[in-house]
């Protein structure tokens, strides 16, 4: 009769290495880094006067082979959308912000110039217009298959332009990688005269509407960080001292309740600054 060994089933045990690997990957999925997937300076400053840590990586888009009878909104989503699926790709354990600007000029999108004749040519159609300005914004976390996403519009009204103006502005090359041939931000040559609606989003990303997006997946400022920690451990301390007191909080005095203050009436300009504006009303208060 053959001997019948006795068998016992195998465990593996990893090694350093391995141990390693799956650590970190647990750290990444616990900590995600917050990646700004955009080539524009004009977006790291925005994110960067908020207070939020990122790291920026461009996507490799061409943001030309779209489909050419694309509404402008539906084109600023795609673009947004495409961006932070490239960069996702990439960074799937990372949540990806990425925006792309669109200018709407009825239903024709005006994205970036290829060169000085296509911004003359824009700067040319804007000029003393009112046009829609859109953002579409995306947030992306692969890993954990979370993707949030808004369209952010603006109306803005452009001065008369002459033509000694235009090639002025063109020549300085300002006009080099902004939606329209022009920006907002550009204070030697000021065309735009007003605007209905988020002015960072006429800048290139819409800060009110990108907070509040990644707040909705754990970003938050680093000042927001720390001030959150400092009151965490500020209400430690003092439930730690009234203990060490021998205190009760039952034998407080109960707070005497406060009346909200009375509405401050908002003046005709505020007023229309604060309330949601429809596409139609843009053009009654420009």
């Amino acid at each position: 009769m053959p001997r019948r060994w006795a068998t016992s089933p195998c465990t593996f045990r990893p090694g350093n290495r391995e141990l390693r690997r799956r650590a970190q990957a647990r750290h990444t999925l616990a900590s995600p880094r917050l990646i700004l997937a955009s080539a524009s300076p004009r977006r790291r400053e925005l994110l960067h006067a908020a207070g939020y840590e990122f790291e920026v990586h461009p996507p490799d888009v061409d943001e030309d082979k779209q489909p050419p009878q694309i509404l402008p909104a539906d084109l600023a989503q795609r673009l947004a959308q495409l961006k932070a699926y490239t960069v996702a790709e990439r960074f799937p354990n990372d949540i990806v912000l990425a925006a792309d600007t669109v200018v709407a000029f009825g239903d024709r999108a005006l994205g970036k110039p290829a060169n000085d004749t296509a911004a003359v040519k824009m700067l040319e159609l804007l000029s003393g217009t009112t046009h829609i300005v859109i953002t579409g914004v995306v947030i992306m976390h692969k890993a954990a298959g979370i993707t949030r996403s808004a369209r952010v519009m603006s109306a803005v009204r452009m001065k008369m332009l002459s033509s000694d103006e235009i090639r002025r502005y063109v020549e300085g090359g300002q006009w080099q990688g902004k939606a329209g041939g022009y920006g907002i931000q550009d204070e030697r040559d000021a065309f735009v005269t007003c605007i209905a609606g988020s002015h960072s989003n006429v800048v290139g990303l819409p800060m009110e509407k990108a907070t509040e997006l990644l707040a909705g997946v754990g970003i938050v400022p680093t000042q927001v960080k720390s001030e959150s920690a400092a009151d965490s451990s500020d209400q430690t301390r003092g439930k730690g001292d009234k203990e060490t007191r021998g205190e009760d909080d039952s034998l407080a005095a109960p707070p005497v309740p406060m009346s909200p203050p009375p509405p401050v009436p908002l003046s005709p300009q505020n007023e229309s600054e604060t309330k949601r504006l429809s596409p139609p009303a843009w053009d009654t208060l420009l």
